[in-house]
């Protein structure tokens, strides 16, 4: 984020970002996963909030001031009500963090086959901030058999041949 990074090899060859680089979209953990070296009251935090917090505190104004910004790669989404609390959680670091409102962008990662169905309204939480939905489909094909598998009304292919 503050380019300077480098690293000088034992040949004595030295390498440091170029100029223009991609750009960087941070991806935390899903929401059902904890960040057990880090402690509140004993008990481990959320590593998607962990990972969020870090990454927008110390590295947001910088982004913005080069003329990018946080950019996130949210993944396991399965419903609206998780991109409404996205949402929140961003509004809430753009104030905390005075930071213009919109200025933390989203991608979603879909994969879950209920998130498919609730695409239209996860781009409604998130509309101040989201850039993009993408499809993981090996993760999206398994939930989809997980899902209905046992439904008589489903046709799904035979995984044995």
């Amino acid at each position: 984020m503050r380019r300077v990074i480098r690293y000088v090899a034992p040949d004595g060859r030295e390498y440091r970002p170029a100029e223009e680089t991609a750009t960087l979209m941070v991806r935390p953990h899903g929401l059902h996963l904890s960040e057990p070296r880090m402690l509140v009251d004993g008990r481990p935090v959320a590593g998607a909030l962990f990972d969020f917090g870090l990454f927008v505190f110390h590295n947001a104004r910088e982004l913005l001031r080069r003329g990018s910004g946080p950019y996130l790669y949210l993944p396991k989404m399965e419903s609206y009500h998780e991109a409404r609390f996205w949402n929140q959680v961003c509004k809430a670091a753009e104030g905390r963090l005075d930071l213009p409102r919109g200025s933390i962008r989203v991608s979603v990662l879909i994969e879950h086959i209920l998130a498919a169905f609730e695409m239209e309204e996860i781009l409604y939480e998130l509309r101040e901030r989201i850039t993009a939905l993408n499809l993981g489909r090996w993760d999206y094909i398994f939930s989809t058999i997980k899902a209905f598998a046992h439904n008589p009304a489903m046709v799904l292919p035979d995984r044995n041949k």
